[in-house]
């Protein structure tokens, strides 16, 4: 199990004081929800003071993906060049049907001419 847990320093300074460091074991916080050591450690081996600390620092975590971290230019670009697409293929059927359209009405304008003849 020494082998699994690791030793996590952690050190700090405040401005205009002498730095502190300390080391997080075992019997600090740590938990085993499943495996070989389920169940070895309690609650009662955490300190309550670490809880609250714990309990205080969460309440400020923001799930990382969930929010878009930078301007995002590429969406924008490739949203701009999307529509201009659409536009240009849009205006190229609207051609087509108009021009189908005349094309109908000219065949059958030349058909009822002969016919009339």
């Amino acid at each position: 199990m020494a082998l699994m847990v690791p030793t996590i320093t952690l050190q700090g300074v405040q401005p205009g004081q002498t730095p502190v460091a300390t080391n997080l074991t075992s019997s600090d916080a740590v938990y085993f929800v499943i495996g070989a050591f389920e169940g070895d450690f309690t609650d009662a081996a955490i300190q309550p003071g670490m809880v609250s600390a714990a309990l205080a620092q969460s309440a400020a975590f923001v799930l990382p993906g969930t929010t878009l971290g930078i301007f995002p230019t590429g969406l924008i670009v490739t949203c701009a060049w999307t529509l201009l697409f659409f536009v240009a293929f849009g205006f190229g059927t609207l051609g087509r049907i108009k021009h189908r359209s005349n094309y109908r009405k000219r065949m059958a304008a030349t058909r009822g001419r002969r016919g009339a003849s």
